[in-house]
């Protein structure tokens, strides 16, 4: 037997490209633009046997090779891809992996036969139903949902573009909340076919990648080309639905819903005296609006993406965790209100969503309505009459509360106690000149049924053709449009293009100013003759041309340049009587290089720590010729930039390196390089007037060097650490490797003595990040993920055994992979199986032999824990190294150097298991 040799889905990273994964590509879909309906490529998404999910693309121009084996629901093994992270503005993406796999012409897709640990037919993401009205405006991810079909299916015809088009609408609750479902096209048909069929009631409907839509103020959910449907699906989330219908436990009522779910309720007093143990809590008070504060600005803007305030940066609005600028940032409110009860007065920061739905306006909505005063001097009339309203608050506790001294509380809902509050907020809002009607603060809508009718699984998707045409995505792909080379552009010397923000480089006014000059053919061997690279001259008798819109890549910023004639001349002037950098530069952020790769009229100077270099290897380009071509990454600290040099500069800068002994890591400047994009990530490549110079006297080198190490640093964190060959130690060696083993995978081979019976023999996580969650007021919340609520989440193994060899004992703490290796089962199955107990099956282990494949974790090292996380084990004492395919693997050019031209213990428990480490399955 053998361990377990394709990596999971969890342990991906950008950092190397002979990545082997065994994985079921659970959804295909195409990528057509939206204006041509162009063949862009394929989507796939694939999940691995722990249920993780990716995504992967396939550009146009190599799909031909995989196009006869993509297959939904097929298994399959890839080797050599790239692994790239998300820039962040994407939009509609069916996965929240902040990570998506890139295949290229190496890559290889090869049908998998079975064998091995299983893979379900589906993994989802699920969100709460509640959670979609809030999500309307964020419109970088797909949905996952999963209800009870509350209103049946029903077919409408309408008019468009002369045609006449059809939807079929229904409703979904899942016992909480009910929201609206429209689809359009073959989806639609097939899901009325389906209901056609059946008999069986409810039915129990999953809606995978779905878009959320907004049409007339009503919110739904509406199909996308990744969107699949699926019917009583035999998916544990149905599963638990089914139960809780059949003992009634599904539809919750008004009373529960307003209860809070057994919140804590205090007074005044009682919140400002709670400790430690509340932090990021929930309580309940009841508190009588005092005063609304107008001094204070009632809205802010924010990033969406980072739901983040944004901060001022001279005019404009900056995100300080992504950094990016926001031009037209979005708004939500900060309404500050000062409430009290018998014993006390706290401020109290209201949500967006809550002032929302209580007052039936946006921020935009007044801002709309008292435009001629201005943003700052406008505060709308609705929000003083909250003032003498009494109202239940749930509010947050952080950190800064209940240990920093903070007395500023911030409210996750807020319900109007009385009838009289209402009415009065209703009278504000009729006096300030409203037409549209306030939003229900709560539903009555509550039904319960209770069926024990059998129920047949039906899948409903959309048929997997590939070679059909697929509807046009929208933004589904990540591929740049070109620039329009008929555009122009205007040029002003005294007011530079804005593209983008500069770096602060103090110039004096007429120094280390820079021109382009251009020296026509037939001066060519005279200028070579007169002009040295590096040298001073005094050039006199020339023109000044002003540059058109048709000069494109130019080196400098400035709208003319230079031109030599017959009667220009240059005298060398010496070094002592004139002062000249040798080198100017203009560098640009490397934030800033999306907006430079939209255009094509400059070029750019950068600069940064390299982070990551490849050697020099040789590739076809898309015309099937051969080039040369190193490729790295550089840092600023902030934002990162991929490098590309292609043939002889590739050439000369690997020499270089090999022939210099730089100080690492080195510090790159590239000047007049050109920036685009390719396969959805930026890069910057060299063309004619590219230079680059390594670890350079200049002031920015000096600064990024004082930082360097700590960008590197972070670098490393980013990717995984070089794995050592897999060694079969005691367990007396294990215990005293040191530091150099942190984070590496050994193999030992014990008596597995003792089972630990327990009742947390596994633990819950979320569906977005895979990691541990945590059980809050009655629900379970990611805190990783913004304190989402996670309705359906998965769960894993985690047993703790002693092994034991003639050299010692050791604790393993068994995880999700090695127990399935075992048991070929999962958690929910043996939970049914066993009515949630410990499972007495595992008790089997005592007394045999395994071989365990553990990973020393840092606790292991620098706290002398000695519970060692096992991922992967097998029955008996066979050991065989990890098989590489090494016919999919791609081999780095040799190259050899030559001149260069250029002269530049146990205290783990499953109840705090997130701590042990990202990714671990």
């Amino acid at each position: 037997m053998s361990f377990n040799q394709h990596s999971p889905l969890s342990e991906l990273h950008p950092s190397r490209y002979d990545w082997s994964i065994r994985v079921r590509a659970q959804s295909i879909w195409e990528s057509r633009s939206k204006e041509k309906n162009e063949f862009r490529g394929f989507n796939v998404i694939f999940i691995d046997d722990s249920n993780v999910r990716i995504h992967a693309f396939i550009a146009s121009n190599i799909s031909h090779n995989y196009k006869d084996s993509l297959q939904e629901g097929a298994l399959y093994r890839v080797y050599n891809f790239s692994v790239k992270r998300y820039n962040g503005d994407e939009t509609y993406r069916a996965v929240r992996n902040s990570k998506h796999i890139y295949f290229n012409n190496d890559t290889k897709l090869i049908k998998d036969n079975g064998t091995g640990l299983r893979i379900h037919p589906q993994s989802f993401d699920f969100f709460a139903l509640e959670d979609v009205q809030k999500m309307k405006k964020d419109n970088r991810f797909l949905i996952d949902v999963v209800g009870v079909i509350d209103v049946l299916p029903k077919k409408s015809l309408y008019q468009k573009d002369n045609a006449e088009k059809f939807n079929v609408k229904c409703t979904i609750t899942d016992g909480r909340s009910y929201v609206n479902v429209t689809f359009f096209g073959q989806i639609g048909e097939s899901l009325l076919d389906a209901m056609n069929t059946k008999s069986d009631e409810p039915v129990i409907m999953i809606i995978a990648s779905a878009k959320i839509h907004e049409w007339k103020d009503e919110v739904s959910l509406t199909n996308f080309p990744a969107t699949r449907v699926y019917l009583n699906s035999s998916h544990h989330s149905v599963r638990s639905i089914r139960k809780s219908l059949q003992d009634g436990t599904f539809y919750k009522t008004e009373m529960e819903i307003e209860d809070g779910a057994g919140l804590p309720k205090f007074t005044v007093k009682e919140i400002l005296s709670l400790k430690e143990d509340y932090i990021d809590k929930k309580v309940q008070c009841k508190l009588t609006v005092k005063k609304v504060d107008q001094k204070v600005k009632w809205f802010a803007e924010y990033c969406i993406a980072c739901d983040v305030d944004l901060e001022l940066s001279g005019n404009k609005f900056k995100c300080p965790n992504c950094g990016k600028m926001k031009p037209y940032p979005d708004k939500r409110y900060q309404l500050i209100t000062l409430c009290s009860d018998e014993s006390g007065t706290i401020p109290v920061m209201w949500s967006d969503d809550e002032v929302t739905r209580l007052t039936g306006k946006t921020v935009y909505d007044f801002l709309a309505d008292d435009v001629q005063d201005g943003e700052s001097a406008y505060f709308p009339l609705p929000l003083k009459a909250f003032e003498k309203i009494s109202c239940t608050f749930t509010l947050i506790l952080k950190k800064e509360n209940v240990v920093e001294g903070s007395n500023v509380y911030n409210a996750e809902s807020v319900e109007l106690i009385n009838d009289k509050a209402d009415m009065v907020l209703e009278t504000t809002l009729c006096e300030d000149k409203s037409e549209e009607k306030r939003i229900e603060t709560s539903a009555t809508h509550s039904p319960v049924k209770n069926t024990t009718l059998s129920v047949k699984a039906t899948e409903l998707t959309i048929e997997s053709n590939i070679h059909d045409k697929s509807p046009p995505t929208g933004k589904s792909s990540n591929k740049t449009r070109s620039r329009k080379t008929t555009e122009t552009i205007d040029y002003d010397l005294e007011h530079a293009i804005p593209l983008g923000k500069r770096k602060s480089i103090k110039n004096e006014k007429y120094k280390n100013v820079r021109m382009h000059a251009f020296v026509p053919v037939f001066l060519m061997d005279k200028m070579q003759k007169m002009l040295h690279l590096g040298r001073m001259y005094c050039i006199s008798n020339f023109q000044v041309k002003p540059l058109t819109a048709e000069d494109k890549w130019r080196s400098i910023n400035i709208d003319r340049q230079i031109l030599f004639t017959n009667q220009t001349k240059a005298k060398e002037i010496e070094e002592k009587d004139y002062f000249i950098a040798k080198n100017s530069f203009d560098f640009y952020d490397l934030a800033d290089m999306k907006e430079l790769s939209k255009q094509t009229t400059l070029l750019a100077d950068v600069v940064g720590v390299v982070t990551k270099r490849d050697a020099l290897r040789k590739i076809n380009n898309r015309h099937g010729k051969e080039q040369l071509q190193v490729k790295m990454m550089i840092s600023d600290g902030k934002s990162t930039l991929n490098v590309v040099l292609w043939d002889k500069m590739a050439e000369d800068f690997t020499r270089d390196i090999h022939k210099n002994k730089y100080e690492e890591p080195f510090i790159l400047i590239i000047a007049s390089g050109k920036v685009g994009m390719f396969r959805e990530e930026l890069d910057i490549c060299n063309f004619s007037p590219t230079a680059y110079y390594i670890n350079y006297n200049h002031h920015s080198v000096v600064q990024l060097r004082k930082i360097a190490n700590d960008i590197l640093k972070k670098s490393n964190n980013d990717s995984s650490i070089e794995k050592k060959s897999l060694r079969l130690m005691t367990v007396e060696d294990i215990k005293k490797v040191r530091e150099d083993y942190i984070q590496q995978e050994v193999v030992c081979q014990v008596e597995i003595k003792h089972v630990e019976v327990c009742d947390a023999w596994y633990y819950l996580v979320c569906t977005s990040c895979y990691k541990q969650i945590d059980e809050e007021g009655g629900r379970l919340i990611c805190k990783n993920c913004n304190n989402r609520f996670v309705p359906h989440p998965e769960k894993r193994f985690g047993i703790c055994v002693l092994g034991k060899d003639n050299t010692g004992e050791i604790n393993l703490l068994l995880m999700d992979r090695a127990i399935r290796s075992l048991f070929h089962k999962d958690v929910f199955e043996l939970e049914e199986e066993y009515n949630g107990k410990f499972p007495s099956v595992f008790k089997k282990m005592e007394g045999g032999n395994y071989t365990v494949k553990l990973e020393v974790a840092s606790f292991n090292i620098q706290d002398t824990d000695e519970m060692y996380i096992a991922n992967d084990i097998h029955e008996g004492f066979d050991f065989q190294e990890p098989m590489e395919a090494e016919e999919y693997l791609q081999q780095p050019t040799e190259f050899s150097t030559g001149e260069t031209s250029i002269t530049t213990g146990s205290n783990i428990h499953l109840d705090n298991i997130s701590t042990i480490g990202e990714g671990t399955s």
